[in-house]
Formats: structure tokens, sequence, C-alpha cells
């Protein structure tokens, strides 16, 4: 039998306050702090 596996969202964009690309789950906003990860260019995240 096939499981399927789950899918969620995820957003990626520039924070000018932060001066960097972040990773937000919004499924997952709720019960974690966001964003997941952070990074200076979109291949560091």
């Amino acid at each position: 039998m096939d499981v399927p596996e789950p899918h969620y969202s995820i957003t990626i964009e520039w924070c000018e306050e932060d001066l960097a690309y972040v990773v937000i789950l919004p499924e997952w906003a709720e019960l974690y702090a966001m964003p997941v990860a952070s990074g200076k260019t979109y291949q560091d995240i």
C-alpha cells in the first residue's frame, strides 16, 4: 500500500529588516518560530 507523502508550503522572501532571504513554513507558523532559515543569498538558504 502506498502511503502519500505530506506536502507543505514554503515561502522564501527577501527581508529588508534582516537584509537576508528568509524561509517561512505557513502550515507550521503557529508551532515554531519563523523564519526557520535565513541566508545572505538565495543559495545560502
